[in-house]
């Protein structure tokens, strides 16, 4: 269990959330983005962080996505634990090569 945030971090913390949430709100809303997930997966930070990162990340999605995605969407820290990091460039070089067709799973 993460220990008891001090107040003075938690204001800031909630400064940090509300800031970044309305930058990604209108950053999308400028370009017609809507996103609708099911699950978001917070990688290493998250997984540093702990409920520090994870309790304003839920305490304020609410605030920042519709209503029912919100009810619908759950948000956690990736199982992979420290091995994200490791997994994460092959990944991405997969994706890149299937997506070129140039791979097939």
């Amino acid at each position: 269990p993460t220990p008891a945030i001090p107040m003075v971090r938690q204001k800031r913390m909630d400064r940090i959330m509300l800031t970044t949430g309305e930058k990604a709100r209108n950053y999308m809303a400028g370009r017609g983005i809507s996103l609708s997930p099911e699950q978001i997966v917070l990688g290493t930070a998250a997984y540093y962080a702990g409920d520090f990162l994870l309790k304003p990340v839920l305490h304020y999605l609410p605030r920042f996505a519709w209503q029912e995605a919100s009810r619908c969407c759950e948000v956690c820290i990736s199982g992979l634990g420290l091995k994200i990091g490791e997994l994460a460039g092959p990944s991405v070089a997969l994706n890149g090569l299937y997506e070129a067709g140039q791979w097939r799973p």
